[in-house]
């Protein structure tokens, strides 16, 4: 048995992880209708696919350290990754507002605008498109991110840190904050995005230690032990004592938590593609980590128009929605690909 893991394999099979990430945002975003114990543990899986999320920025970071690392030209940088997000994002918010008009399933045009214009985000806690938001700000930063990690591992250890405090810094204020649309948009922007930069950072940290190390390991035994110990603690938070601890509510423990939980996820997962390199599996997941960013996009859209006009078809809530999440998967997917061909055109139109 391998007694280690080798860090080169986080960047060696990146796009198999981020295939691995975007099944389990699907899993997360899921609204199967189930009961009793079932329920209880369906709830819980949905709940620990959220590291889905967190994975994706881990190899985001790592990816961003990379194209830094061979082209640190800000312009360059900033169009590449900008426009690998807001393309995709214009083309599917398009298409969606389009399909509104035959298939209505948001209220209405402003409430349509106010949902997708991603500073309502920040501004008020609206999280349809808070990804999209948020990975854009961390965007921004990371040329920054790329220079402390130049020139010290204490600076990008400062900012690991420094978000957890800033997050909680906001949380709190969220609990003693009278006006209710801030005091709610500082809980969910500390809780849902604030809290994960350190996991974005940490990918960067990964990028520059493949870059300059010596073919970096990590024990394998110190990698279960610290996923163990934290499972256990997600465990105890969501299952044993819910709700608020203090002023930190359960979701923003449950994300910190994540932060070494997806770390550790990461890391038997580019073991495990490793060992099967050459399998199907690999080759599945490889393709759908080239189709990662447009899944995400269409994905809840579909679902939310499947569940709206399947539940209560057949009678059975579970059938029903067991038929109208696999079909928004399937759909999403098929979507997904049509909408990275037709971005990878624009793109190398725009090259020309």
């Amino acid at each position: 048995m391998c007694k280690y893991i080798d860090i080169n394999n986080l960047s060696k099979y990146r796009s198999a992880i981020m295939g691995l990430s975007i099944c389990m945002i699907m899993f997360c975003h899921g609204t199967v209708n189930l009961t009793g114990a079932s329920e209880t543990v369906y709830s819980i899986l949905m709940q620990f696919s959220q590291i889905g999320v967190d994975i994706f920025l881990l190899v985001s970071g790592l990816g961003c350290f990379y194209s830094l690392s061979k082209d640190n030209k800000l312009l360059s940088f900033y169009y590449k990754r900008g426009s690998r997000i807001l393309i995709p994002y214009a083309l599917v918010i398009s298409l969606w507002a389009v399909l509104q008009v035959l298939l209505p399933v948001e209220s209405s045009l402003v409430g349509f605008i106010y949902r997708y214009c991603l500073v309502t985000f920040f501004l008020r806690g609206e999280l349809s498109a808070w990804y999209v938001a948020a990975v854009l700000v961390l965007y921004a930063i990371a040329p920054f991110l790329y220079k402390l990690i130049k020139k010290g591992k204490h600076y990008a250890l400062v900012m690991i840190v420094l978000p957890i405090i800033i997050a909680s810094v906001m949380h709190y204020s969220a609990t003693v904050l009278d006006v209710e649309k801030i005091a709610y948009a500082l809980k969910v922007v500390s809780e849902i995005f604030v809290i994960r930069i350190p996991v974005f950072v940490v990918g960067m940290l990964v990028g520059d230690k493949i870059i300059c190390g010596n073919n970096p390991k990590i024990s394998l035994k110190l990698v279960v032990s610290v996923f163990s110990v934290f499972i256990v603690l997600f465990l105890l938070n969501t299952l044993a004592f819910p709700g608020y601890k203090w002023f930190f509510s359960q979701w923003f423990i449950s994300r910190f938590l994540y932060l070494f939980i997806s770390v550790c996820v990461a890391l038997f997962a580019a073991c495990f593609f490793n060992k099967f390199a050459n399998s199907k599996i690999h080759s599945v997941f490889l393709w759908l980590g080239s189709l990662t960013f447009e899944i995400y996009l269409i994905h809840e859209k579909i679902l939310s128009a499947t569940d709206k006009y399947l539940i209560g078809l057949t009678g059975s809530n579970i059938v029903d929605s067991v038929i109208s999440n696999a079909l928004a998967i399937a759909i999403a997917i098929v979507c997904g690909l049509l909408c990275h061909k037709i971005v990878e055109f624009i793109l190398s139109k725009v090259k020309k």
